[in-house]
This record gives structure tokens, sequence and C-alpha cells, in this order.
């Protein structure tokens, strides 16, 4: 797979036996992380400084796990940690080509319903550019998913019910969820 980890600078200073990370440029907003390896305890760390550098240019990333074959609960973590500064930016993560066995462990965790998962990379491109190019955001009525309190929202974004003060984004395609 042809990568390009010179289009954050400093990306590679740093290397890890334990996990491969290599950059592929989608297009000026999405950006590609094809993982080769594990995610642990050990290299958490190592993985989110790495990411970090990444969502200092890109809110929105795709995670390739294709050559992942374990993730611990701190990998997890990590991951989780990304996904927040994304969705803080107004972007996401969007997770592909998870094995049965990784998304067995995002399953029993009880992570399934805060990550966006596709099955390809084409479908994580039409995610993104539904959302980024082809979605139109106007001010409309939500409900709360905890309360049911209409919330009125005008942008995507993160924002507290005035009722029950539950955190929630509003993604730009206008879907709620927990924050």
């Amino acid at each position: 797979m042809p990568s390009n980890n010179s289009i954050i600078y400093d990306f590679d200073s740093e290397l890890d036996d334990s996990l491969k990370l290599d950059l592929m440029k989608i297009d000026d907003y999405i950006i590609e992380i094809h993982c080769v390896g594990y995610i642990d305890t050990y290299n958490s760390n190592f993985f989110l400084k790495k990411l970090a550098l990444v969502t200092d240019k890109y809110s929105n990333i795709i995670l390739n796990f294709s050559g992942i074959d374990y993730i611990s609960s701190t990998g997890i973590g990590a991951i989780t940690s990304i996904l927040k500064i994304c969705r803080d930016k107004n972007g996401d993560l969007v997770l592909i080509n998870v094995g049965p066995k990784i998304y067995e462990i995002f399953q029993l965790l009880g992570f399934i319903q805060f990550f966006s998962i596709k099955e390809s990379l084409e479908d994580a491109k039409n995610y993104f550019k539904k959302g980024i190019l082809e979605y139109e955001f106007h001010p409309t009525i939500k409900k709360c998913p905890i309360c049911s309190a209409n919330l009125r929202v005008t942008h995507p974004g993160k924002f507290r019910c005035a009722s029950c003060k539950s955190i929630i984004r509003i993604s730009q395609s206008g879907e709620i969820m927990l924050f």
C-alpha cells in the first residue's frame, strides 16, 4: 500500500515495532491511517501521540484496521480520545476493515454505539462526503434522547440539554448521539 507519511510533519520521527501506521491522503478533508500490528497498554501512548499529530491538520480520519490483530481496552480508550478531538473540530472518525475478533472486543466493551464502523474505504468516503459536501445544516428542533425535551439546533456540534443536562452531539447530517 503506498503511503505518504510526509503529509504530517514529524510523523515518522518515532517508530514502534508492534504498530505500524501509514498515512494516505484521501482529499483535503479526509486522511486514512492504515494500522498494522496491535494496540495495547504498551503502545497506546505512541498511537495516541501519532494520531494527535494527524488531528492538528485533519478532523476527518479513517482508521483502516485490516492489519490489526488485537486491541485492548486501553487502545480503545486512545481511539475514543481521538474521536473526541475530531468531533470537537466538527469532524469524525470512521473505522474500516474491522475484523470479527476486533469487532467483538468493541461489542463486548460496549463501544459499538460510539464509533462509525464501515465495511470499506468507499463506504467511509461516502459517509464523509455526505456529511461534508452534500448536507446543508438548517436550524431544526430535535428531541433529547434522554428526556425528550425539544432542542433548537442551529448547527452541528455539542449541546447540553436544558432539561436533563445531558451532553449530546449533533452530527453534520443531523444525527443525535450521546456524548
